[in-house]
């Protein structure tokens, strides 16, 4: 039987393949490494990491096949509108390409909540995916179907929900981040708070990114009255210098999918805050040199608009108007050079006291300038030896032919406010025809022979020592002085923290060192209509502003007449009067009465219109000024004071409200 036979020899082996890494031709294809087509996956550039992954000598964004990869462009979150009025309908991320041509694929735009469980940086909503090419210079906006006014050459991709997409902050953030390599490409944190207020530790793609940039922004989206339109941009448009407190600002011009633009401020009174930086007109510095906004420091106005008045402004302290200046006639060294007043050279030829008294500079001392210690002249309208007594009115002319036959001898009120009654007494007045004060027309009729009353002294009258002239058949008396005033109440506050110890009723007058004898001060309560104690004597003498405090005992600073205990006014609805009358006129329980009224405020804190007293104290329905004035409620009026803001007597009109300055300007705007 013939053998077996033999087994067959082995079949050939696998094909050899391509290592790819070891500069050798593995396959015998003649291409070696990364020139082989075989190794195409392998030897991809990764555009990150520091390796040369297809080995031609060129590593990741330095490689040309890293040309358009995100990680190696200049991709930037440029401007950001996450909050309108109301319900969010208009939210938009636009991303701008500040560098060459990119491939998005890969890209997604990612929301961040900073306050997550425990405070944690958490991401929320669905990535909003970006894919294609983006073009340098060009635009991704990806927003909500509200917002209508995108750039037609921008591409767009829509945020998933028509609203209420983007969280509104405290803190939040965006991410634009590559999936691929696993790269934070931009991020913003906003409505950032101290360093736990920010986003600075938030899981992407298996590791920790922060969202800030060197020092984070303060900028917002928030909606302020001032600019209810505003968005946040990267400005100059695309600017990226790592520190996102010089790159990002707030503005009012809104621009997706173009270049960012921001407003200047306008230094106006309209209140709007054009350049969205939160300041508003003159108390933004980009107005400082604003004309409007310089405080000029002798006008009693608030130009600046802060709230302070000339030298109460700092913007003063260094004006010649606020710097201290002598006053020659309170034995005071009031500017601190050692010398008072006639001693001061700065007192020379000013006054230094009433009835034209001066500082004679040779002497140094308070002297009349006439050199006369008696009246001289009778007739010459001069006070020649300032006694304050002119012509007839001084004793040294008696029995003087000027001062025999038609003259005023005296009135009842020496002091005479306008609005008031002046019973003027002397002889020969029947028969007058006019009667002056101040060159201004009166208001009068003729009682006998030796009385005239004026009725109503016009507010036209002038202020300060004044010249009353009697025109009657024989001819004009010789002048007869008295002092007018323009008495009103300038400030008031009867509401504080606690029990009420600074209670206060600011008076002025417009003229210096002047007694307000003869006039009171009534307090009337609107739940009845009647007056209540107490009722207070204007015994008091003005201070050098023309002003008068009436106050609670003990209040910073003194008051000239203080009430007789703290918590004396009334809260409202009530009134406050002035009138040319005495405090015996007014026991308490007496009904409102508009009977020798010089100025009224009907004030509350708060309530309804108390129309009894506004009907008998200012006028009936319809009548300019009938305006009960209220200092605040809710605990407001507590640290305010009502304060005056323009000239009118009985003229509700003319106060605001603000913070209490007793014995000091007003700092209250001006009103017309």
């Amino acid at each position: 039987m013939g053998g077996s036979g033999g087994m067959g020899g082995s079949g050939g082996g696998n094909p050899p393949t391509e290592a790819c890494n070891n500069r050798m031709d593995d396959d015998g294809d003649g291409d070696v490494d990364c020139s082989d087509a075989d190794c195409a996956a392998a030897c991809a550039e990764a555009c990150t990491g520091g390796a040369d992954e297809d080995n031609d000598g060129d590593i990741d964004c330095a490689d040309a096949d890293c040309a358009m990869a995100p990680v190696c462009g200049k991709l930037v979150i440029n401007e950001v509108d996450y909050d309108q009025a109301s319900a969010d309908t208009a939210e938009f991320i636009e991303i701008y390409n500040a560098g060459g041509d990119v491939m998005l694929d890969g890209v997604e735009v990612i929301l961040v909540n900073g306050t997550g469980p425990g405070g944690a940086d958490v991401v929320y909503g669905t990535p909003s995916k970006l894919s294609g090419l983006l073009a340098a210079g060009g635009y991704v906006v990806v927003a909500s179907t509200g917002v209508t006014n995108i750039d037609p050459a921008a591409i767009v991709v829509s945020l998933p929900n028509p609203m209420d997409n983007i969280q509104n902050g405290a803190p939040d953030g965006i991410a634009l981040f590559d999936t691929k390599s696993k790269t934070l490409l931009d991020g913003l944190s906003y409505e950032n708070g101290t360093p736990d207020g920010q986003i600075t530790a938030v899981m992407l793609g298996g590791q920790t990114f922060s969202l800030v940039s060197g020092t984070a922004t303060t900028a917002s989206d928030n909606q302020a009255a001032a600019s209810p339109i505003r968005s946040m941009i990267r400005y100059p448009n695309g600017q990226d210098t790592s520190d996102d407190s010089v790159d990002w600002r707030a503005t009012t011009q809104i621009t997706p999918g173009a270049a960012n633009v921001a407003t200047p401020e306008v230094c106006d009174t309209a209140m709007l805050d054009e350049d969205a930086d939160n300041l508003i007109d003159c108390a933004d510095p980009d107005c400082a040199m604003a004309p409007q906004c310089v405080e000029n420091c002798g006008n009693m106005k608030d130009d600046d608009g802060d709230m302070m008045v000339d030298c109460a402004d700092p913007d003063c302290a260094a004006d010649p108007a606020c710097l201290p200046q002598e006053n020659c006639s309170n034995g005071t060294d009031d500017d601190a050079d050692m010398a008072i007043d006639c001693a001061d050279t700065d007192c020379a030829g000013k006054s230094c006291g009433t009835n034209g008294l001066v500082c004679e500079a040779a002497s140094m001392t308070c002297a009349c300038p006439s050199g006369m210690t008696m009246e001289m002249a009778c007739a010459d309208l001069v006070d020649d030896d300032c006694d304050g007594l002119v012509d007839c009115a001084d004793t040294d002319c008696a029995g003087n032919m000027a001062c025999v036959a038609h003259k005023v001898t005296s009135v009842d009120y020496p002091v005479l406010a306008h609005g008031g009654k002046l019973v003027v007494t002397g002889n020969g007045f029947t028969g007058a025809t006019v009667v002056k004060i101040g060159g201004v027309d009166q208001t009068f009729t003729v009682d006998n022979n030796t009385q005239i009353t004026i009725t109503n002294v016009p507010d036209t009258t002038p202020i300060a020592l004044q010249d009353l002239v009697v025109t009657t058949p024989s001819g004009d008396t010789a002048p007869f002085q008295v002092t007018v005033i323009h008495l009103l109440i300038n400030e008031f506050d009867t509401d504080q923290m606690g029990t009420d110890t600074a209670e206060f009723v600011e008076i002025s007058t417009g003229v210096p060192n002047v007694s307000l004898a003869g006039y009171t001060l009534v307090l009337f309560n609107g739940s009845n209509d009647l007056s209540y104690a107490p009722v207070t004597a204007l015994s008091g003498t003005t201070d050098a502003n023309g002003m008068l405090l009436v106050g609670s005992p003990g209040m910073t600073p003194t008051p000239t007449i203080a009430f007789s205990s703290t918590s004396v006014l009334q809260n409202g609805q009530d009134a406050v009067v002035i009138y040319q009358a005495a405090p015996a006129s007014f026991p308490t329980g007496t009904a409102v009465t508009a009977n020798n009224l010089i100025d009224v405020l009907v004030y509350s804190t708060g309530q309804t219109a108390d129309a009894g007293l506004l009907d008998v104290l200012i006028g009936p329905a319809g009548t300019p000024g009938r305006t009960q004035v209220s200092e605040g409620s809710g605990g407001a009026q507590e640290t305010q004071s009502i304060q005056r803001c323009g000239d009118g007597r009985k003229n509700g009109d003319k106060f605001k409200v603000g913070q209490p300055t007793p014995g000091a300007a007003n700092n209250v705007m001006a009103c017309p």
